[in-house]
């Protein structure tokens, strides 16, 4: 008996060795893990992040300032992110880009110079999987020479601590800042040049604009915006203030006069070629303004198109109007008018004054008596 329970056990132990010697050992899984290139830049940049070591399924990234380690959650370990990449995948790599945002949108936290991390997790789970540290270094700068002028001229732009690649430039009527995006905070705009770097600076030129193309909106003095993004995103990298000054003008000769005197009108600085009309009004208003909007009663007294130099050409003439019939029927009376020029839009692109006199007339006193017979 004793030797048959040895042998039990020892043919036991035989087969066991010959059981793991059978079966085929799994190798283990590699981790999974990510790299970001490049590895730091700024608002904008689009970054190339590449996976390894990940199983098929959906992938989410996420971009952060939170730090955390992998195994740890979104939402727990970190709080403050967008989710900058989705997309699905049937092997155990993938390569794809996102564009470096300007607001981490989970937290509401502008994303400025420092250090940000990469986080890869699956769809149906919120652990961290991977993750890659990427650095956000400071967004370009733009300086314009001169800072104001009028429409036509050339202006030299000035850009340092960019990334390399093709980089936009809007001339715009709207306000926005750094991180902001054309066509969302931008939505009345020229996009006035485009050109490749190598390097992180540049030195170009560009035109101001007569019309800001998307929006139809005309250029007139007041206050401008010139923006810079690479050509692969459309938020705004840096950001340059510009002063459009009046470049149109006009002047009446005479600047007062009465009904149905023949008035001259001279104009310089307009746009070449171009339909200007003008307007005769007793409605006060400034360059900028428009036509129909801020000026209601008015009559439209003369229309013509400028010369290539931008000018009226020769002296041109209009008879001082009556009644201002174009819109509102009102008599013309004695006191102040103004003269308007604008294009067909209607926005003012310039102003001069009139003061309507009264005509010359004679009184009687008596307005009675007798008649004499000679």
């Amino acid at each position: 008996m004793k030797h048959n329970k040895h042998f039990r056990i020892f043919s036991l132990a035989i087969v066991l060795v010959l059981l793991v010697i059978a079966i085929p050992v799994t190798p283990a899984l590699a981790a999974a893990a990510l790299t970001l290139d490049p590895t730091e830049g700024d608002i904008g940049t689009t970054v190339s992040v590449h996976g390894t070591g990940f199983t098929a399924g959906t992938i989410y990234i996420y971009f952060s300032s939170d730090r955390a380690t992998v195994g740890e959650s979104i939402d727990t370990d970190v709080t403050i992110y967008k989710r900058v990449l989705s997309f699905t995948i049937t092997s155990t790599t993938f390569s794809k880009t996102f564009n470096v945002p300007a607001v981490l949108t989970t937290g509401d936290e502008d994303v400025v110079d420092g250090s940000y991390y990469a986080y890869a997790t699956r769809s149906t789970s919120k652990t961290i999987l991977a993750r890659a540290l990427f650095s956000v270094v400071s967004a370009g700068e733009i300086t314009l020479d001169p800072e104001e002028g009028a429409t036509g001229d050339s202006i030299d732009i000035h850009g340092t601590e960019f990334t390399a690649g093709t980089i936009y430039i809007y001339f715009s009527s709207d306000e926005a800042n750094v991180g902001d995006s054309i066509d969302t905070e931008v939505e009345v705009y020229k996009r006035v040049t485009s050109f490749s770097i190598t390097g992180t600076s540049f030195s170009k030129t560009f035109t101001i604009p007569t019309v800001l193309t998307t929006g139809d909106e005309d250029v007139v003095d007041g206050d401008y915006y010139v923006y810079a993004t690479h050509s692969t995103s459309k938020t705004i990298l840096a950001r340059a203030d510009f002063t459009v000054g009046s470049a149109t003008d006009i002047t009446v000769d005479p600047d007062e006069g009465t009904i149905g005197q023949t008035i001259d009108i001279e104009g310089t600085g307009f746009n070449t070629s171009t339909t200007v009309y003008i307007y005769f009004s007793n409605d006060s208003a400034t360059v900028g303004d428009a036509i129909d909007s801020d000026v209601t009663v008015y009559k439209r007294v003369l229309s013509f198109t400028t010369t290539s130099s931008g000018t009226f050409g020769t002296t041109r003439t209009f008879t001082m109007p009556s009644v201002l019939n174009t819109r509102g029927d009102e008599d013309v009376t004695d006191g102040n008018y103004y003269v308007y020029a604008a294009y067909s839009s209607g926005t003012i692109l310039a102003k001069d004054n009139f003061t309507v006199t009264a005509a010359g007339q004679i009184t009687l006193s008596p307005l009675e008596g007798t008649v004499i017979h000679r």
